[in-house]
């Protein structure tokens, strides 16, 4: 099941009617990039766009290079033609064969990209001009290439010169520190697109998404959801983690009502497998600034989730040890969106983890007292 994300939809939408559709849907890990791009290839552009949209996961390309990743986005098109045009008539599939030809290794040989754009236009004209939008999920991949020496940094200056020079269409899906990175080999490139950010979603949605994959066996009074939401701040990669947890629980509870005892039981288990659940906000950070994210969820109160740096620094041995690179560690999150701020009355800067469930499992990893007594319930 889909949820929301209505004006990021509409948005990709009025870009793929433009003459050069360049889209970079950015945010954070597991956020929903990749469940929107599926529905809008799935869904939505073949019913509102006159394109075929051409999906490809380019984490499995290996070895990436230019040649073989237009290679790859070609026969993900003839793939994807195939599949529609056998959709209305299977009898279709050898006249796919011979209408929509074959790009072979041999041909990118002397001008990959200027080949693969002859190639394109070549197939969107035996289309009777119906264009290919290709939709590139994990796009990351290329900049992590380009950091380890595998991949010359001038592939993204190709990419642009198929948008620029040959109006072939691009939806790019990257995490949103490459795409905020000044430093990265992607920066130019991607500042050239139209930016779709992807963030938490809306109140009714999230609810939605808490209510309706189980309604017909179990029931979420509203006290239960609201619970639900503001512990994973409408996050839907937590919500769909929680949602797991309150499903293997209700399989042995003999109501059909999720209860307060019931999601504390689902809570609990999901804290118990935390480095599983939370491990993409500690590989986006390092070392430094992910101790002052586990000090600042030490010194948020019942009363006050609310917190400043002075808060955090006074906050026992772990605060007295933050370096004077604290307040770049801070900026570090803020960044990176795991933690959020707010400037109060007299002007103070406080900061807050909006994911109550990442706060709660940092405060228990870090407090030994509290770690002893989870170790105990195990």
């Amino acid at each position: 099941m889909f949820f929301g994300r209505d004006d990021e939809i509409n948005r990709v939408i009025e870009e793929v009617q433009t003459l050069r559709p360049f889209i970079i849907l950015y945010g954070q890990k597991r956020i929903g990039k990749t469940s929107l791009m599926v529905h809008l290839a799935d869904y939505i552009l073949p019913q509102t766009c006159d394109v075929i949209p051409v999906s490809y996961d380019v984490h499995g390309l290996t070895p990436f290079t230019p040649e073989t990743f237009l290679l790859a986005l070609a026969d993900a098109a003839r793939n994807r033609i195939q599949d529609e045009r056998n959709t209305t008539r299977p009898e279709n599939r050898a006249v796919t064969e011979r209408s929509i030809p074959r790009l072979r290794p041999k041909h990118l040989q002397q001008d990959p990209y200027g080949t693969f754009a002859e190639w394109v236009h070549r197939v969107q004209e035996r289309l009777k001009g119906t264009r290919l939008l290709f939709m590139v999920d994990e796009f990351t991949r290329a900049e992590e290439e380009c950091a380890r020496g595998h991949l010359d940094p001038a592939f993204f200056d190709g990419l642009q010169s198929l948008v620029d020079n040959h109006n072939i269409g691009l939806l790019l899906c990257v995490h949103d520190n490459i795409y905020n990175d000044h430093n990265s080999y992607s920066w130019g490139m991607m500042q050239r697109g139209s930016p779709i950010h992807l963030v938490s979603l809306e109140h009714e949605p999230a609810a939605r998404l808490v209510r309706q994959p189980t309604e017909r066996i179990y029931k979420f009074s509203d006290e239960i959801v609201e619970r639900i939401l503001h512990l994973t701040d409408c996050h839907p990669y937590f919500i769909h983690a929680l949602s797991i947890e309150i499903s293997a629980q209700m399989r042995t509870a003999k109501h059909d009502a999720v209860t307060p005892d019931d999601l504390e039981v689902a809570i609990l288990k999901m804290l118990r497998n935390g480095d599983h659940y939370f491990s993409h906000y500690k590989s986006s950070v390092d070392e430094p600034t992910w101790d002052m994210l586990k000090t600042m969820a030490l010194a948020v109160t019942p009363r006050n989730r609310w917190v400043s740096y002075d808060d955090i620094r006074a906050t026992g041995q772990l605060g007295e040890n933050i370096s004077m690179g604290g307040r770049m560690s801070i900026n570090s999150l803020y960044r990176a969106r795991i933690i959020t701020a707010r400037t109060t009355f007299d002007d103070q800067v406080e900061y807050a983890i909006p994911v109550e469930l990442l706060q709660i499992w940092l405060k228990k990893r870090t407090n030994p007292l509290i770690t002893r007594d989870m170790q105990r319930e195990d």
